[in-house]
């Protein structure tokens, strides 16, 4: 069997068949795996997929957990609770 095509079969049931138990064998087939080329294409394909997936989760993170904070910094200044450091901009002083 080559890898990609469909197995299809057909059961018959016979409805005027009365037994309580019923026995069905089902086999299994084992489906080969992609030449080694091409399954590296597929990790690299499904590793690109989640690259922008991870960076726009990160992005957002980041914008959601920063907004916040940055308000609340800001809203401090303005209520005299923090003053920045004149020599680095970055670095707040608590005043309370």
């Amino acid at each position: 069997m080559q890898a990609g095509h469909a197995v299809q079969e057909q059961c018959n049931v016979n409805g005027k068949f009365e037994q309580k138990t019923i026995e069905f064998i089902a086999s299994t087939y084992q489906i080969p795996l992609p030449p080694v080329d091409e399954w590296k294409k597929i990790v690299e394909d499904v590793d690109k997929d989640k690259r922008y997936a991870t960076d726009a989760a990160i992005e957002e993170s980041q914008s959601f957990a920063i907004n916040p904070i940055k308000k609340r910094k800001e809203d401090s200044i303005s209520r005299d609770y923090l003053e920045r450091v004149k020599e680095n901009p970055n670095t707040f002083r608590y005043l309370a």
